[in-house]
């Protein structure tokens, strides 16, 4: 039996952890499907993951309530990809996603 204890955050409005406090992967990159979005011990109350191709449309929009979230990228094209993560309206962090 494991008996280890880890720390969870829970996003709530009246208290807010700092950005650094929110430890944030997104693995792997490039990918060639399937990629994890890791928000690693902390579970946003009001989550929401929008992907954007190059031309700035909107692609894929998902609310998320885990610290973990999975996206297939298998049915779009090969190319560039843009990321936001936000919890309620606070941007937690944004980047670029390769589709190999």
């Amino acid at each position: 039996m494991d008996s280890t204890c880890q720390a969870v955050l829970i996003g709530t409005s009246s208290q807010t952890p700092s950005l650094e406090d929110i430890n944030i992967s997104v693995f792997p990159n490039p990918t060639q499907g399937m990629t994890r979005f890791m928000l690693k011990g902390y579970f946003p109350e009001d989550g929401r993951l929008i992907i954007y191709d190059l031309h700035g449309r909107q692609i894929i929009k998902r609310d998320i309530f885990y610290d973990a979230t999975v996206i297939d990228f298998t049915e779009f094209e090969k190319g560039l990809y843009l990321y936001k993560l936000y919890e309620t309206n606070r941007l937690l962090m944004s980047g670029k996603l390769i589709r190999i």
